[in-house]
């Protein structure tokens, strides 16, 4: 996966998005469904507070994440850090 990294010239990312388990698929699918190759997606699945989430990476080019953070937010899932961008060349 890290070698695909090449292809954004912009590149963040969101993670520690604490996803339920029973949502992760809807979500995640809709996304890539959206942005098809400009995203990569990664989740470890998980028990916190005895609920089933998936701990998700989503990388992408920076513009797309008006998209992903506004769709997050509608599913009521919230980005419980948000690191600082960076830039590859």
């Amino acid at each position: 996966m890290i070698r695909n990294i090449k292809i954004f010239k912009n590149y963040s990312h969101d993670t520690l998005i604490h996803i339920p388990l029973d949502k992760f698929y809807r979500v995640i699918n809709l996304i890539k469904e959206t942005l098809q190759n400009k995203v990569l997606i990664h989740g470890d699945v998980e028990t916190i507070n005895s609920e089933v989430v998936v701990d998700t990476t989503i990388m992408s080019e920076k513009n797309n994440f008006k998209f992903i953070d506004l769709f997050l937010k509608k599913e009521g899932i919230r980005i419980s850090f948000k690191p600082p961008t960076l830039l590859i060349k």
